[in-house]
């Protein structure tokens, strides 16, 4: 075990004043009897008057996050559904996809019409899933203890299933950084029981190994450990610019001396991690009976905004304190609170606008529009960034060639991302060669640049001309998208 994790410094974090403190309780005491008064999602029940007292400011900075004329919504419920997590945006199909892990399924929920249906059956107990650059499903797999990406054809490839000569524990969540690369956390719950995969016969909370993070190099596959100063890795997510890491620690479950929090290192080279830090800690004051205590319960996923918040699932307390908590990207504080009447085991944003949010909660997927974006990719702004990086790749890519993947890559990608390719990319590709200079016609350039961070997308290299700023430049990855089609 690991032996440099460090503690919360006292600065790190301002409490909340007293004021703040109180209203907070006193929302948090008004959406705990709302639910316990009956299923308050329920079709026959009453509406919600806004603001809705479930999303809860414990800070200033959540009211710029929070809306007050909407409610949290829940999209779909069955009893017959044990334990929903790895929620993952489509923004190509406008679906919802998530596993439920016990019944060996993944599902999809449909935005136009609410529809769900099955996705995947079988599903080797999947737990995380997101998409690739490409447009690809990444699946975190119990049941294989795998890592897996589904091809555009529907074959299923395992990217990774053991490190240094032995199987890995039972791979959990994933993110895909802009160079590629597959990061993902191994906890070991899937090799801890039959129920979410399958039982290690090696009588360790340790099922084959000494629990980390991994990183799965895209161009040669080979699998690095990156960090194991951590108990039981989860959920996990980078900052807007990719610069930092960040993953929930669900430790307590198995180890006595793990502490309840979510962590942070530094992303050195986009290939390795360091500092590794607290972040946040989970504990939470709350009132109850009229008393005070301090609770804590455990992060398991979470998501980044454009903002470098933290959006993380939080459970295993109880009312008041179970559903979604929000932490201030500049010192870890909790800033806001979503409740919710199940056990959240995680969250993503997506929608049209990636303004909502998505929260898989135990038997039950929820959801609630919010006043800001999620961080990173969805699959329509990948496929032109994956078209960019497959040429740039390819510096010897003859001029016949170009026409040929052009073509491919329109027929594969949804109309927005044609009138994307139409308006800011093809002219450029097509009609230019290294020798030449800019375009003169340059209207499709943003009429205001915006900082990477707060679009969320980090900067991508692009080694072609793309405007007049310079030849090889940085391009802000969401800056065709500031104006026009989104």
């Amino acid at each position: 075990m690991s032996d440099n994790i460090q503690p919360l410094e006292p600065s790190h974090v301002t409490a909340p004043s007293r004021r703040s403190f109180l209203a907070a309780s006193a929302a948090a005491v008004f959406a705990m009897n709302r639910i316990a008064s009956g299923d308050e999602y329920a079709a026959d029940a009453p509406p919600v008057r806004y603001p809705d007292p479930r999303l809860i400011s414990l800070d200033s900075r959540f009211d710029a996050l929070k809306l007050g004329n909407t409610p949290i919504q829940r999209i779909y419920h069955s009893k017959q559904m044990l334990w929903a997590e790895g929620p993952a945006w489509n923004a190509v199909g406008r679906y919802l996809l998530w596993s439920d892990i016990p019944n060996n399924l993944q599902h999809r929920w449909l935005e136009e019409d609410g529809h769900v249906s099955v996705m995947r059956n079988p599903a080797q107990n999947s737990n995380g899933n997101t998409f690739d650059w490409q447009g690809r499903q990444i699946s975190c797999e119990h049941l294989t203890r795998s890592v897996v990406r589904y091809e555009h054809d529907g074959t299923r490839t395992v990217l990774a299933n053991s490190f240094d000569g032995k199987s890995l524990n039972a791979p959990n969540d994933a993110v895909v950084h802009p160079n590629g690369d597959i990061w993902f956390t191994d906890p070991g719950y899937g090799g801890l029981m039959d129920y979410e995969g399958e039982l290690a016969e090696t009588g360790s909370v340790q099922p084959y190994q000494k629990e980390a993070i991994y990183r799965i190099d895209s161009s040669t596959g080979n699998l690095t450990k990156v960090a194991d100063d951590i108990f039981k890795p989860n959920g996990l997510c980078f900052s807007p610019d990719y610069t930092l890491l960040y993953a929930a620690d669900t430790g307590a479950s198995h180890y006595e001396q793990a502490r309840k929090e979510i962590r942070v290192w530094n992303v050195a080279d986009e290939k390795s991690l360091t500092n590794g830090r607290t972040f946040a800690s989970m504990n939470l004051e709350i009132s109850r009976d009229g008393k005070t205590e301090t609770v804590a319960g455990m992060a398991d996923g979470i998501r980044c905004d454009v903002h470098g918040n933290i959006w993380s699932s939080a459970g295993w307390v109880g009312d008041g304190y179970d559903g979604v908590h929000v932490f201030a990207a500049e010192d870890g504080q909790r800033i806001g609170q979503i409740l919710l009447p199940e056990i959240c085991s995680n969250v993503c944003f997506g929608g049209t606008k990636r303004n909502r949010l998505f929260m898989t909660a135990s038997q039950s997927v929820y959801a609630v529009y919010v006043n800001v974006r999620g961080a990173h990719i969805t699959w329509d702004r990948c496929a032109v960034l994956g078209l960019l990086r497959q040429l740039r790749k390819s510096p010897g890519l003859s001029v016949d060639r170009r026409p040929q993947l052009i073509n491919s890559f329109r027929t594969e990608t949804s109309m927005r991302c044609r009138r994307v390719w139409q308006k800011n990319v093809s002219a450029s590709i097509e009609n230019q060669t290294e020798e030449q200079e800019p375009l003169k016609n340059r209207d499709w350039l943003p009429q205001r640049r915006r900082n990477s961070v707060n679009h969320g997308l980090g900067r991508v290299p692009v080694q072609v001309s793309w405007g007049p700023q310079r030849k090889n430049h940085d391009i802000c990855s969401t800056s065709w998208w500031c104006r026009g089609c989104w």
